[in-house]
């Protein structure tokens, strides 16, 4: 999943990739921008994704609960566009158009997520990745505030608050006889005295934690496909497409 977010004034855009289009990634992107920004935009227009427009009734819009706790906790207010209505997200539809065919392009995907985040942002900050100013046919003043501005309009953010809101998925780690616990694809392993804990699992994009109560057992990268991580930084990866029990357990 990608998560783009642009500001309306100053056209600055911040790109996130993620495995999936859950809520703890949908969070995490959110936390991303902010960052980037350097502070909150007053108002967030969101599209109808689960992770922000639970229900909708016409105009009557039932919002995540997650959402608005994200929104109570960075003061801002949250806003849904009108379905099957693009033109009302034009700065970032447009966006999205142009990184598919700049930036996706003949590009070799098939590297960690966070890497290829950092080389989209990279990519959306180099002037040549800036929507044209003038089409064929059209009008210039549908493009003359299209290339972006950093620093405009950035003194109408809100300040970013002071303790981060949570955006890690966690979850009870079942660990088995083998001391690896299974999160998606990827097999984490754990100390031997812990094949019989109940420890709790913190995962982001990239990482993949084991806690003990306070303290921190084990710490892996995330990567895509299946896999075994080992004590190491780096996950030793199993055959694309088979699984470790189908690789004869090589890694384990």
């Amino acid at each position: 999943m990608g998560l783009l977010a642009a500001l309306s004034h100053s056209r600055q855009t911040f790109p996130s990739l993620f495995r999936d289009a859950r809520m703890a990634s949908f969070l995490q992107g959110r936390a991303e921008a902010f960052q980037a920004f350097g502070g909150v935009p007053r108002r967030l227009l969101h599209d109808n994704l689960k992770s922000a427009v639970v229900a909708r009734r016409g105009k009557a819009v039932t919002f995540n609960p997650t959402l608005l706790a994200l929104a109570a906790h960075c003061a801002f207010e949250p806003t849904a566009a009108w379905p099957n209505s693009p033109e009302e997200k034009g700065r970032v539809e447009r966006r999205v158009g142009f990184a598919r065919t700049g930036f996706f392009a003949g590009r070799d995907i098939a590297v960690p997520l966070g890497e290829l985040s950092a080389a989209a942002r990279e990519w959306c900050r180099r002037p040549r990745s800036a929507p044209p100013r003038s089409v064929p046919g059209r009008t210039t003043t549908a493009f003359r505030s299209g290339t972006p501005s950093p620093g405009r309009g950035l003194e109408s953010l809100i300040a970013l608050p002071a303790d981060p809101f949570p955006h890690h998925e966690i979850r009870p780690a079942r660990i088995d006889r083998t001391c690896h616990a299974r999160f998606d694809t990827n097999d984490c392993s754990v100390p031997p005295g812990f094949s019989k804990a109940l420890p709790t699992l913190v995962a982001d994009r990239d990482e993949v934690r084991i806690l003990d109560g306070t303290g921190e057992v084990a710490r892996h990268r995330r990567s895509s496909g299946f896999s075994t991580t080992g004590s190491g930084p780096s996950p030793t990866r199993s055959m694309p497409g088979r699984s470790p029990r189908a690789s004869g357990g090589q890694g384990r």
